[in-house]
Order: C-alpha cells, then structure tokens, then sequence
C-alpha cells in the first residue's frame, strides 16, 4: 500500500469515531449506574451497606480480571474483530439480566436477621 493511499474514507473514518464514542459513552454509563441506582437498589432487596459493598467488590474484581485478558484478545484479534466481541458479549450479557425473574445474583448474601 503506497502512503498515499487512504485506509478508510472521510464517511467511514467519522463513522467509525461515532460508534467508539457510543460504546465508550454506554461502558461508563453501564459502569456508574450501580453507584446511582445504590439507594433504590439497597432499599428494593433489602441490602446492607456489606452487602451492597460485597456486589460493588464482585462486579469490581471481575472487571478488573477481564481487564488483564481484554488487551490479550485485542492484540490477537485485531480491534475491529475484538471490539465488535466485546461490544456482542456486553449486549448478550445484558439482555440475560432482563430474562432474570428474580434478583438470583444476590442468593449468596447472607439474610438479614429476622427475614426469610
């Protein structure tokens, strides 16, 4: 390829920056709505501040080790392929919860005394 030859045209360059910017701007909005949503949640399930902090620390610690893979499958995938993975995976993952009848994730908490 000669250098000046261009790789995306000056449409498909915006469109790109378009879609990266939707995804990043849903990941930090799909990460910082556990904070916002804290006191309905809490109230709603009936959680302790221990018990909101141990689902905090569970969706933290998993982040934090699909962080360490992430850049791995990235550098062998290539970005376009491991984004539009990633991008797939957080979508299916989220449709999942929606198909949840019950709030299943928080079976491991310990109950509150005095409730069944």
């Amino acid at each position: 390829m000669e250098p000046s030859e261009a790789v995306f045209t000056r449409r498909a360059l915006f469109l790109l920056i378009a879609l990266l910017l939707g995804e990043t701007t849903i990941n930090f909005i799909d990460r910082q709505v556990l904070s916002v949503l804290a006191p309905t949640l809490r109230g709603e399930f009936h959680l302790s501040n221990s018990q909101y902090a141990a689902i905090i620390n569970a969706f933290m610690a998993t982040y934090a080790v699909a962080y360490a893979f992430a850049g791995y499958v990235l550098d062998r995938l290539g970005v376009g392929r491991g984004l539009t993975l990633s991008v797939s995976w957080w979508s299916a993952t989220r449709h999942a919860h929606a198909l949840c009848p019950r709030p299943v994730e928080f079976r491991f908490l310990p109950r509150p005394a005095g409730r069944r």
